[in-house]
């Protein structure tokens, strides 16, 4: 839609959005089997069998700038991470991307930090634009990490507001080593004190631009006074538009798949109205934006022999899910349990990656899957030791404080449970097996783990409590492609090795929390 043709009085502002690509500069398949199949959930966009792609997101953005006069483009996170480029070049490649398409400004996610605090300030010296973060601290002196909390643009003689969130369990969420010498807050009082600054210093219209999910972003908006935007990510979580206490929220979809466009209306004091949607990037719609598609061809031409390494074959879809059973966990944490000859294997839920078809697979699809070259470790892991980081997992997807949620199920091999929300908050697995005998609360299991999950992240604190630990040679990755190359032509499955209770409808409470007997746990 044009705004050109308005009178001085109402002017529109187009904002262009994008969040959460996780590296992918490329067009993906939309599969309905796994987590790309949020992307059918917006009422945009067809079904088409191949999205996204930064060359044609580009071209439709450079489209939207021809027919609009007041265009901001902004990236809400997770942008320069995730993919094997992206780990050649520590994400330098994609913001020489951004800069060529002349972003205004971004927030970084979680997973933006995954090459250490040091590097995002590296980053953030050679973008063209502010990189928002205001709760995102030095560690010592608590000052701006980044040292941009907001920025003020002046449009069409309205000064604009843009105020950055980043994601404050991003701790959490990366090893330790990554957010040495930072401080993650999330503070309701703090946010509301710095929108009170920007307002005070005539700011006409507030924008926040955050990473810190969906959830957050409509707690965010019922609580603090003076924003009237909220720009999302982290979640992967398509909102073209939803008012929340009169308060704008939108979020386009992940992996460049799609581009997200809010119209803000304005008369000449304020904003009155707005219109959202998001544009489904297909490439067989679009040519590529030549100088952008240009830059992605070099660098892959440069590392070509890297990305297009034969790592091995399957023989059905690699599946990756979030909420529950990860065929792609499964089949990584069989390798890893097989090749360390433990008992259990425990890994996070993740909530990035696409689905890699049956046949051939390249160093540069597994790496979308496990991009960070985790170390491995075996400890011997007492039964209620296991039994707290299961109940953990529940709690971090139903917690009250919708602040303490983190990560997604917890991924295992070697045992199998049973879980359910529970209004409770605790006894929320039952059944637990091993070798499909119960679980010995005071008996010793060897179990395999990444850095993270050995680390205790995602507040699996229980886990720090092994013994006999011992650090591997290989990290997963290199596991996962030995395994491969031994063993062709690999299935990968589900194996059920978790079951949601199911409880009548009317026994259900509010937030899809239930009530649950005592779990059969053998003491």
């Amino acid at each position: 839609m044009s705004y050109k043709e308005q009178k001085n009085d109402d002017w529109t502002l187009t904002l262009l959005h994008t969040n959460d690509s996780h590296g992918h500069l490329l067009p993906i398949e939309v599969s309905s089997l796994d987590i790309s199949s949020q992307l059918r959930l917006c009422h945009s966009f067809p079904l088409y069998k191949k999205l996204g792609g930064f060359a044609y997101l580009a071209e439709a953005v450079n489209r939207i700038r021809q027919e609009n006069d007041h265009v901001l483009l902004l990236e809400a996170g997770d942008a320069f991470c995730d993919s094997e480029i992206a780990n050649i070049t520590k994400g330098h490649f994609y913001i020489s991307l951004m800069n060529q398409l002349g972003y205004d400004a971004m927030t970084p996610g979680n997973h933006d930090v995954d090459y250490g605090i040091e590097v995002l300030k590296q980053r953030a010296y050679e973008a063209n634009f502010p990189m928002l973060a205001a709760n995102l601290l030095e560690e010592e002196t608590e000052a701006p990490l980044l040292g941009y909390p907001y920025m003020v643009r002046e449009i069409n003689g309205f000064k604009i507001g843009i105020y950055g969130l980043t994601y404050h369990l991003t701790s959490e969420t990366t090893s330790q080593k990554n957010t040495n010498g930072a401080k993650y807050t999330f503070s309701l009082g703090t946010i509301q004190s710095d929108i009170n600054q920007l307002k005070g210093k005539g700011v006409n219209c507030v924008i926040i631009l955050s990473h810190l999910g969906s959830d957050l972003d409509r707690e965010i908006a019922e609580n603090i006074e003076g924003i009237d935007v909220i720009v999302g990510g982290h979640s992967h979580e398509p909102i073209p538009k939803e008012i929340r206490n009169g308060v704008i929220i939108s979020q386009s979809t992940p992996y460049y798949t799609g581009l997200g466009v809010l119209q803000l209306q304005f008369n000449r004091s304020s904003l009155v109205g707005a219109e959202g949607s998001i544009i489904p990037i297909i490439p067989e719609n679009l040519q590529p934006n030549v100088n952008i598609q240009r830059m992605i061809n070099e660098m892959r031409f440069e590392h070509k022999n890297r990305l297009e390494q034969d790592v091995g074959s399957i023989t059905s879809p690699m599946i990756r899910n979030y909420k529950r059973e990860s065929p792609a966990e499964t089949f990584f944490g069989n390798i890893l349990r097989t090749k360390t000859t433990s008992d259990i294997s425990i890994l996070p839920g993740i909530g990035f990656g696409v689905t890699i078809p049956p046949g051939p697979i390249t160093l540069e699809q597994l790496t979308n899957l496990l991009p960070h070259r985790s170390s491995i470790y075996t400890v011997q892991l007492k039964g209620r030791d296991i039994v707290a980081a299961l109940e953990q997992s529940i709690l971090n997807q139903i917690h009250p404080d919708v602040e303490e949620r983190v990560g997604g199920l917890i991924q295992v091999t070697g045992l199998a449970f049973v879980y359910q929300y529970s209004s409770k908050l605790k006894n929320l697995v039952l059944n637990v097996r091993v070798n499909n005998q119960p679980i010995s609360l005071d008996q010793f299991y060897k179990v395999v783990l990444n850095q993270l999950m050995f680390e205790g992240g995602h507040k699996y604190s229980s886990l720090k409590k092994g013994q006999n630990v011992c650090k591997w040679e290989q990290t997963d990755i290199e596991m996962v492609i030995d395994w491969m190359h031994s063993n062709p032509a690999l299935p990968v499955y589900e194996e059920g090795w978790s079951k949601p209770l199911r409880i009548p409808d009317s026994q259900k409470f509010q937030k899809r929390c239930f009530p649950l007997e005592n779990s059969n746990i053998e003491e």
